[in-house]
């Protein structure tokens, strides 16, 4: 497995404030055990995964706010992750964490049914249709990515 310290040290040098900026937002997600929980049929940790897409994310140009919600996307569970690692009830202490808006994208990607690009499409088209789209593509992207190289056949 990819040591989640490898994913970060592959960002340039012009990328220390987003570590700066993550690195604590990694240890939150350790300390609720995204480390020690199943991903990928067992293949990898949720938190690879979690790094993986807020890395790719950020590869693509995608803000901050998109970024993080990257690095939280199923911490809540989804229609696909049925593992929830954070309660619902902990909304207030992620929006501290990782921001209003980079919460509230996590949430509605937790909330979405197992059609995501559907129910992403229905929304009104705006910044919550538009960074949702972004998610779910790299949810998606990162997850095919991974079957190929490790040659996996599982996608969430």
């Amino acid at each position: 497995m990819t040591d989640t310290k490898v994913i970060l040290t592959e960002q340039s040098d012009d990328d220390e404030e987003f570590r700066k900026m993550f690195l604590p937002l990694i240890e939150y997600l350790k300390e609720v055990g995204c480390e020690k929980k199943k991903h990928s049929k067992g293949t990898r940790n949720l938190l690879h995964h979690l790094v993986s897409v807020s890395a790719m994310l950020s590869e693509r140009g995608a803000s901050d706010d998109l970024c993080k919600a990257g690095l939280f996307h199923s911490i809540y569970g989804t229609s696909f992750y049925k593992n929830k690692t954070v309660s619902l009830d902990e909304r207030d202490k992620i929006k501290e964490l990782i921001g209003v808006w980079a919460e509230t994208l996590v949430y509605e990607f937790c909330m979405l049914p197992k059609d995501r690009r559907s129910a992403i499409m229905k929304l009104e088209n705006g910044p919550l249709r538009n960074d949702l789209i972004d998610l779910n593509y790299a949810n998606y992207d990162e997850q095919r990515m991974w079957k190929e190289k490790n040659d996996d056949n599982s996608t969430q």
